[in-house]
């Protein structure tokens, strides 16, 4: 059941129905998933300048170094979009995760 609920997150995550997100990640859907064009939830998001969505994936873990079949990654893809309030919060979760790895010595 992994599967489907992961094939149902990335639908949701693309129609920005950020309540049936939560409830697929609270059920164990594969947060990293991807699409046929290697777009993640995280991507979907994006795409549906979602900032709901977005915030709640990252902060449950979604892979933000991810990179579609077109060579798109996740910032790039907000920024080309022109979708600041996701670009800030991309860069709100890099700052944090570059703050944490460089206190721990990593």
């Amino acid at each position: 059941h992994r599967r489907e609920g992961a094939s149902a997150l990335l639908f949701a995550s693309r129609m920005g129905n950020f309540d049936c997100c939560k409830q697929l990640l609270s059920y164990g859907a594969d947060i990293n998933l991807r699409d046929v064009s290697g777009c993640t939830p995280l991507m979907h998001s994006i795409m549906g300048n979602d900032i709901y969505s977005l915030e709640f994936l990252l902060e449950h873990g979604a892979d933000y170094t991810t990179v579609n079949h077109d060579g798109m990654y996740p910032m790039l893809l907000a920024s080309m979009c022109r979708y600041q309030s996701c670009v800030d919060m991309l860069q709100k979760f890099i700052d944090r995760d570059a703050k944490n790895s460089n206190s721990t010595g990593v």
